[in-house]
């Protein structure tokens, strides 16, 4: 607490950076996921400076988060550090690192029931394609056919959501602390940010076409 402490003295305030909390959580819903790699990675990294802590390390720790069983503890510790950096500033804003862990079973749960689906309805369309090359060898190529039933679809888009939810409590807390400083700039949406939107959004509705048309 200590070193958090004496390090909102020394942080430089063209380092603050105030994202819109509904933009990291667009960011994860149109990315499917994959921006909360960059968010872990690059929030641990300004709690990092924030706290002037050596010992944190960004890459490793976000890696160690997709990790079965121990990637649930870096998860807490993450949400757990973000609530101590605020409470140092005296931000009084907190989310709960266990309701986030438990959040995050759920969401692996539904991850895991969703692969099973798709295992089952892909597996033996495989075979029975497999089958009817090694009957005839001579036929044309055949393409597979999948029907997707619409519990698939709402396991993956639970998911998503959970994991926007949790970026945009996190992007809350660091916000929170990053206000306590003295002429703190509002929260800004960077010209990158916006061509990742468009360029995720795009991949997004992709996919969900291709699950509708199936």
């Amino acid at each position: 607490m200590a070193q958090a402490q004496a390090a909102t003295t020394t942080i430089g305030e063209s380092e603050i950076r105030l994202r819109p909390p509904w933009l990291v959580a667009l960011l994860e819903i149109v990315s499917e996921n994959l921006y909360e790699v960059w968010w872990y990675a690059r929030t641990w990294m300004e709690l990092k400076r924030a706290r002037s802590d050596p010992s944190m390390h960004p890459v490793w720790h976000t890696l160690a988060m997709f990790v079965p069983i121990y990637g649930l503890f870096r998860l807490h510790a993450h949400y757990r550090v973000l609530n101590e950096t605020a409470a140092s500033a005296g931000a009084t804003d907190r989310t709960s690192p266990g309701l986030m862990v438990i959040l995050a079973i759920v969401r692996g749960v539904a991850g895991a029931i969703a692969v099973s689906i798709a295992v089952s309805i892909i597996m033996p369309v495989m075979v029975d394609m497999v089958n009817a090359i090694a009957a005839n060898p001579k036929a044309p190529p055949l393409t597979p056919t999948f029907v997707m039933p619409p519990s698939l679809l709402l396991l993956s888009l639970a998911g998503i959501a959970i994991g926007a939810w949790q970026l945009y409590r996190g992007q809350e807390v660091l916000n929170a602390y990053y206000v306590t400083r003295p002429a703190a700039p509002a929260p800004r949406v960077l010209t990158l940010e916006w061509v990742f939107v468009a360029l995720f959004a795009l991949r997004f509705l992709s996919d969900l076409l291709q699950y509708v048309r199936r």
